[in-house]
């Protein structure tokens, strides 16, 4: 992690009561789908196909459209792509403007659970205040204005190199798409941050790093390699499902890996889960 991203933390942490945080990732638990998706998508509606890349890009989001790929096989098309050079060329400060207008366009597409918990957090009293971090591997121009509309004090991010032009280069840095349990352990060495107490939030097996040094953690809607990690290895990990037709699930697992439906008490700390709404679906 950069030391300048370490300083930001330092110094908003000076202005706590505790040195402490609650962690979320971004797409699939707070937002409602991948926001490299739409970030690339502005991309080529604002400044055409004048690479075959983007016209490529254009070509799969038409076929998504139709039902010939799926999101994620869209998303695979997408990050490869990405991967060869999408953004390689263009200046940063035309992709800011368009990502903040995609980002824009985001911002009630999110998963109700995770938006509430964002709320409650947020409103908790000056001496029990704690940061509200996200570490996504989502780019950086698209995650900030959604993040500062969702309410999150820091965010650590993907982020791509520009040369002196201000031009983006193929060097990025994606530690924070891979590297989570990484971070969480610089913010405890470095910014003094305890996990105690701590609540953090994820949706896929590239979270599980992150969750393991919380003492509250919440797989919000998990895939196939999160959900099995709860089901083999941690009891304390509870499932969150939220969607619009079924509403919000809560539940937790027991020893043999069965989920049970759970109330709120079990999943969040006491004073999050006492001033929590009710939603459609939980018990």
């Amino acid at each position: 992690m950069e030391q300048s991203k370490i300083a930001e933390i330092n110094s908003k942490l000076d202005n706590l009561t505790t040195r402490s945080a609650d962690v979320f990732d971004i797409d699939g638990t707070v937002f409602k789908g991948r926001l490299l998706l739409n970030l690339v998508e502005g991309v080529c509606e604002s400044m055409g196909p004048k690479k075959p890349e983007r016209q490529a890009v254009r070509s799969s989001f038409e076929l998504w459209r139709y039902g010939k790929l799926t999101t994620q096989q869209l998303f695979s098309q997408v990050v490869d792509m990405v991967d060869c050079g999408f953004f390689v060329g263009l200046p940063k400060s035309e992709v800011e403007i368009i990502a903040s207008r995609a980002a824009d366009k985001c911002i009630g597409l999110r998963n109700l659970f995770a938006f509430e918990l964002i709320q409650c957090l947020r409103k908790r009293p000056t001496k029990d205040r704690r940061l509200i971090i996200a570490i996504t591997g989502s780019p950086e121009e698209i995650v900030l204005p959604y993040c500062k509309h969702m309410g999150f004090d820091v965010v650590i991010s993907s982020y791509y190199h520009t040369d002196i032009e201000g031009n983006y280069i193929f060097e990025r840095n994606l530690e924070a798409a891979f590297k989570k349990a990484a971070i969480m352990d610089t913010l405890q060495k470095d910014c003094g941050i305890s996990w105690k107490g701590a609540i953090g939030a994820g949706d896929t097996g590239a979270d599980i790093g992150a969750l393991d040094f919380v003492e509250y953690p919440i797989a919000v809607n998990p895939d196939t390699k999160l959900l099995e990690h709860v089901r083999k290895n941690n009891q304390s990990i509870a499932v969150v499902y939220d969607s619009p037709k079924k509403g919000v699930q809560l539940f937790k697992s027991d020893k043999e890996g069965r989920l049970h439906e759970a109330c709120l008490e079990k999943v969040l700390p006491l004073d999050i889960a006492e001033k929590f709404p009710k939603l459609p679906g939980m018990i």
